[in-house]
């Protein structure tokens, strides 16, 4: 793999072993200036290269490949003249991070009226705790766990989850659609909690299973990595589910030995959750179950990198626009047949990174009204940590954050014809989004592959949770796209061939320029972005909405 080295510091890291220090001193990247396509493609390339090295060891949050990409990142900013977010920390916000590490043989033990079940064959055991264990606590049936306002539902009516294990179905009722049942299926610890529950019980449908993975695949890449959170105040990891000790994951074999212990039919169970409602009843199953969780925690620091742009207008630049790409992928991993280990991750997400720094050096010459901030973020891999941690922990104190811009993953292989921006028929954002791709003739398509709640899956939704319009642009299917995406998924997405060599530049520079559109376009239109009027993500997070 050819390595182009652009700076004298990251040079000088090489080197060492010491982690990049963001007061390091900057480099001065100089790229070509002349036509706008021939210098954006230059750029793209040198900063994808850069950011897809070796060198850089699959820039895993927490290690030094990543340090390296945040000292580069940081230096770009600097020399494309944006403001840093602290006196103190330059480029960087630091995102306290803790990793759990299981001492027990499948994450967990558990077992039912004293019988133990089997890790990894009957169930596997997920937490964020350091030790916490559930002693021979009811065990009560609640569907999916569905608590809705919006659509009059609650199953956990008819049942005292308070101090009880809680049994749910993985998933949410078919038929919601397909963010909301996303949004729902994430949510289901959350809710446990809020009912006074002290242990979850997820269990993978049947539909799961055949269409999606078994049990075995599940709990082999929930084995694979530990769980990661960012750490508050006082030291404490963050959780939406505070109170919950843990969620032990079943699959066929573990959930029918549940429910035929509490003396139900597991064709029947499952039946029943299968249909449309899935309206079934809440049950307290008669059995009680324990629950222990035992890990070794371990903590780290690693950044989101944010440089700022001010607005010109003296209302408006007090709203932020928030542009974020993660700079983080999965690091390095040893291959059964000695291959190259080390996962590059170029699509993956240089290509959002190197669009994001484009769109900046295109802003920063022409500044619009209301205040830019560029994030490039750490430990999406991990569970959107990076983000999750801005959202919740703002840098810029007296200003709100009234729009998000997210770039991860485009698909860039092929020639792109059309583009899928999701979450834009949900806000005042998507006008904006549709006249940015008309001006560059790329229609606006519709999402082919719904069933994925793709929504839900990057950085954006940190912000959707906090009431925030986001939109994500991601190249469609019209053309190449419909054989070319499956193709890249199937063969080099998290695998250590998502290299350079895939990237066609060209398409990289017309997504950066897409993007710059939408970004100026927010960022200048008058008003305030809202959620469209009865917006499902709106009612649920407490977003600003548009007046009917």
């Amino acid at each position: 793999m050819r390595f182009v080295m652009l700076g004298t510091a990251a040079m000088a890291l090489a080197a060492c072993s010491e982690p990049a220090r963001p007061d390091a001193e900057p480099a001065v990247i100089e790229m070509a200036e002349d036509e706008r396509w021939p210098g954006a493609e230059a750029r793209l390339e040198a900063d994808v290269r850069f950011l897809a090295d070796d060198l850089l060891e699959g820039r895993e949050a927490g290690t030094r490949g990543h340090e390296l990409a945040a000292l580069y990142i940081a230096q770009r900013f600097l020399a494309l003249g944006l403001d840093p977010v602290s006196q103190a920390e330059g480029y960087y916000q630091k995102v306290p991070l803790r990793r759990f590490s299981s001492n027990l043989d499948g994450g967990a033990e558990f077992s039912v009226d004293g019988e133990p079940f089997e890790p990894r064959f009957e169930f596997v055991g997920l937490s964020r705790t350091e030790q916490a264990s559930v002693e021979n606590a009811p065990v009560v049936y609640a569907g999916f766990g569905l608590v809705s306002d919006r659509h009059g539902r609650n199953d956990y009516e008819g049942i005292e989850a308070e101090g009880a294990i809680v049994a749910v179905f993985r998933g949410a009722p078919s038929f919601l659609g397909s963010e909301e049942r996303a949004t729902f299926s994430r949510m289901q610890a959350r809710t446990a909690a809020e009912q006074g529950a002290l242990g979850l019980v997820q269990i993978l449908t049947p539909e799961y299973e055949e269409n999606v993975r078994n049990f075995d695949r599940y709990a082999e890449g929930a084995l694979s990595e530990d769980p990661v959170t960012w750490v508050g105040a006082g030291g404490r990891a963050w959780t939406e589910a505070p109170g919950l000790a843990g969620t032990i994951v079943m699959g066929a074999e573990g959930g029918r030995k549940l429910f035929e212990r509490a003396g139900h039919d597991w064709e029947q169970v499952t039946a029943g959750i299968a249909s449309e409602e899935a309206l079934v009843e809440a049950v307290n199953l008669g059995i009680e179950a324990s629950m222990r969780f035992d890990n070794t925690v371990s903590d780290f620091e690693s950044p989101n990198v944010i440089g700022i742009l001010p607005g010109t207008d003296a209302q408006l630049a007090n709203e932020i626009v928030v542009v974020t790409a993660h700079l983080d992928h999965v690091g390095m991993k040893p291959q059964p047949d000695g291959s190259d280990g080390i996962y590059n991750g170029a699509m993956d997400n240089a290509v959002g990174v190197s669009a994001l720094l484009e769109a900046a050096r295109e802003l920063a010459a022409n500044p619009p009204k209301r205040t830019v901030m560029f994030a490039a973020l750490t430990g999406e891999e991990k569970g959107l940590q990076g983000s999750d941690y801005l959202a919740r922990n703002p840098v810029l104190l007296g200003k709100e954050v009234v729009a998000n811009i997210n770039l991860d993953m485009p698909v860039l292989t092929f020639p792109f014809v059309d583009l899928v921006a999701f979450g834009s028929d949900r806000s005042s954002l998507g006008p904006i989004v549709a006249r940015a791709g008309e001006g560059l003739g790329i229609p606006l398509v519709p999402d082919p592959i719904p069933e994925q709640g793709i929504f839900t899956r990057s950085d954006h939704f940190s912000f959707v949770k906090q009431g925030v319009p986001s939109v994500f642009l991601f190249t469609g299917f019209g053309g190449e796209g419909a054989e070319e995406f499956p193709k890249f998924l199937s063969t080099h997405y998290h695998q250590p061939s998502d290299e350079i060599d895939l990237v066609m530049f060209d398409q990289l520079a017309l997504f950066a320029a897409l993007n710059t559109e939408v970004i100026r376009g927010v960022a200048d239109v008058e008003q305030t972005p809202v959620w469209n009027t009865g917006d499902f993500f709106a009612e649920t997070f407490g977003g600003p909405m548009a007046e009917k």
